[in-house]
């Protein structure tokens, strides 16, 4: 449910097109943050904190800028879902989640996994690879949890970050 809704939200915005890539990037990682946060750490019980997404944002949008000042003939070869990878795991630096039954650090950001997007009119076809390569990203993320019952600490995986629906 929580991609359906990042896709959605982003589509009802940018599908139109838009020559700003701050709008862009800004519609894009603000959705991509509300989706992590519609996320529920199972074993913690928590939600994902100490996530921000403006220095992600402000990054983003640099890297668009530059996209557009590539000599003619490469801009139409950038693959901006390649280019998520040095970006997403920026995001998870520093992450927890928290809740009633303890504490989840994540130690290990995760890998976005390359993907080609093809040249092509639906601007979902995007929104899609992203919302499946996000799927896959979390499952990558490893660190600790620490019950707050019993101390114990015990590894963690990013698949236990689930949303309902």
């Amino acid at each position: 449910m929580s991609w359906t809704l990042f896709q959605q939200s982003c589509f009802n915005e940018l599908s139109g097109g838009t020559n700003d890539s701050s709008q862009f990037s800004k519609k894009i990682f603000n959705e991509y943050h509300n989706s992590i946060g519609r996320h529920t750490d199972i074993m913690s019980g928590g939600s994902v904190i100490n996530t921000t997404p403006q220095p992600i944002i402000t990054i983003l949008d640099i890297w668009l800028q530059l996209n557009s000042l590539s000599p003619p003939g490469t801009f139409q070869d950038v693959n901006f879902l390649d280019q998520l990878k040095f970006i997403i795991p920026i995001y998870w630096l520093g992450a927890q989640a928290a809740g009633p039954m303890g504490v989840t650090n994540v130690l290990f950001p995760g890998i976005w996994l390359p993907v080609e997007l093809e040249a092509n009119q639906n601007f979902m076809v995007m929104l899609t690879k992203i919302s499946q390569l996000s799927i896959l990203h979390l499952k990558t993320m490893f660190g600790l949890f620490t019950s707050s019952a019993t101390g114990l600490v015990v590894p963690w995986s990013g698949g236990s970050l689930l949303t309902p629906g």
